[in-house]
């Protein structure tokens, strides 16, 4: 096992917050579905303009399994360059069912220069909770910073907040805890038993991996989300968080309630990431379907994402907040009145009245066609 020293971690000072776009992988039109390079380029560079905080690709929603080597590996190489000098950190899904295998992607990711391996807890052969914690101190070794992923749905098995506290005391090594089991009680004492554990000057980041629960996380403890939505509406996931952080608590609550409706629908239609591959192509964005076993969404699961985009839409337009244009595009009516659109500043993330006519309405964001 190859030990990697990375001594200019950019998590040394607990920076890991935000809002952590989980990438989707876009794929050409053809059978074999090949990855487009340039597209996904443009992707991870649409995130760092736009306030993502690190970008997340080969995990679930950039179809990890279906990718081979060579293919991760560009996808990795791609968001390093990308993100150079930008402060945007790289956090690619290395996991996997077998201890020896995750070790080896998680070795490889480090070697191409990742800031940090996004770790699914063992899927399939169900663990026990000592096999979890012997698995992550496995990967411990290798010494780059590591994000446990609790996502049950997928994995068949929820890792304990007791186990996590565990894991945290014994590897010096995980940084995160994305949070992707629906429990807000567990994740509630996984917040409180990380704070009064005995290593607590080294805190450890407790992100969403729902962006339903975004808000309900940050209330307990939590810093910052792993989105999918952000693939759209980057700014605006990112203004939540940053609200809520500036302590601007009911310009997060609008913020939450108004992407509720899409966060819910992307949920329901359909595994991801094909419904969120689908809103981006409604909204112009390229990336094709996703490769067998997934299939498109039906028509019918289409009008419902279009309907969400609506709501949540005319919800920001409603509260004056500013919001993408991408929504207009996505959205089953037609907007409202000609209004001229700008490209927001760091000053536009999650305020009101942010057009330069003293209006509501879209923002022109650099395309990320």
């Amino acid at each position: 096992m190859t030990n990697i020293t990375h001594t200019d971690s950019k998590f040394e000072d607990n920076t890991l917050r935000g809002s952590l776009c989980a990438l989707v992988t876009p794929f050409d039109t053809t059978p074999a579905q090949r990855i487009l390079p340039e597209r996904f380029a443009s992707l991870a560079r649409y995130q760092c303009d736009n306030g993502t905080a690190a970008l997340v690709p080969c995990g679930t929603t950039g179809e990890a399994p279906t990718l081979d080597d060579n293919e991760s590996d560009e996808l990795i190489r791609i968001c390093i360059s990308v993100a150079k000098g930008s402060g945007v950190k790289v956090i690619p899904g290395t996991g996997s069912n077998n201890t020896r295998e995750a070790v080896r992607l998680t070795e490889r990711a480090a070697a191409l220069g990742a800031d940090g391996c996004l770790i699914v807890v063992p899927y399939y052969n169900k663990p026990s909770q000592e096999g979890v914690l012997r698995h992550f101190s496995e990967l411990n070794r290798i010494g780059i910073p590591l994000m446990l992923y609790n996502i049950p749905g997928r994995t068949g098995i929820n890792v304990a907040p007791d186990t996590i506290r565990r894991i945290a005391d014994i590897c010096e090594n995980l940084v995160a805890v994305k949070a992707a089991n629906g429990n807000l009680e567990e994740i509630s004492d996984t917040c409180s038993l990380l704070r009064s554990r005995a290593f607590s000057s080294r805190p450890l980041a407790i992100l969403s991996g729902d962006d339903a629960l975004t808000l309900p996380i940050l209330s307990v403890g939590g810093v910052g989300v792993v989105s999918v939505i952000a693939n759209v509406l980057p700014r605006t996931t990112a203004a939540l968080v940053e609200r809520f952080t500036a302590g601007d608590i009911p310009a997060a609550q609008t913020l939450h309630h108004a992407l509720l409706p899409l966060a819910q629908a992307l949920l329901r239609v359909g595994p991801n990431p094909e419904p969120i591959k689908a809103l981006m192509s409604l909204g112009g964005i390229e990336v094709g379907h996703g490769r067998l076993p997934l299939v498109p969404p039906t028509p019918h699961c289409l009008t419902l994402l279009r309907t969400a985009a609506a709501s949540t839409r005319d919800a920001l337009r409603a509260a004056e907040f500013a919001y993408e244009e991408l929504l207009d595009r996505i959205s089953t009516d037609t907007p409202s009145g000609n209004q001229t659109a700008r490209k927001p500043s760091s000053s536009d993330v999650g305020t009101r009245g942010d057009r330069e006519d003293g209006n509501s309405g879209p923002l022109s964001f650099a395309s990320a066609v």
